[in-house]
């Protein structure tokens, strides 16, 4: 390789190193914030929020309606859990279960493996209470 070559390899080589440095600290360069930016129409007078004219209450209170929510003290009590009572002499397990819930707000969901009979005696007892025991 003759001083020519070299020389026209080391200029590209420069070239190459330059546009590498100078496209890294473009990729530095932080851009301004427009949020804050002021507007290029806005009067230097008119700075901040303090200059906006107020906003007229009735659009006010079309855009944001009041919210009324219960408090503690104004919330209504829940409903007592009906109570009855459950007696059972060797009831199929599946067919017990799905009876249980049957006419109540209740769901129930069970596994294949569920299976048996079931006997018991409850007086004056919730949906909750019946499955606790059982």
């Amino acid at each position: 390789m003759n001083r020519n070559e070299r020389n026209r390899i080391g200029r590209v080589a420069a070239l190459v190193g330059s546009a590498i440095a100078a496209l890294s600290l473009a990729g530095c360069v932080t851009q301004p914030d427009r949020a804050r930016a002021t507007p290029p129409d806005a009067s230097a007078a008119a700075e901040g929020p303090a200059a906006r004219p107020p906003v007229p209450v009735e659009v006010s209170n079309a855009l944001l309606p009041p919210i009324d929510l219960p408090t503690r003290d104004d919330a209504p009590e829940p409903a007592p859990e009906p109570r009855f009572d459950v007696t059972v002499d060797r009831a199929e397990a599946r067919q017990f279960f799905m009876s249980l819930v049957e006419g109540t707000p209740y769901s129930v969901a069970l596994a294949p493996g569920v299976g048996g009979e079931i006997s018991l005696s409850l007086r004056d007892v919730t949906v909750e209470e019946v499955l606790d025991t059982l």
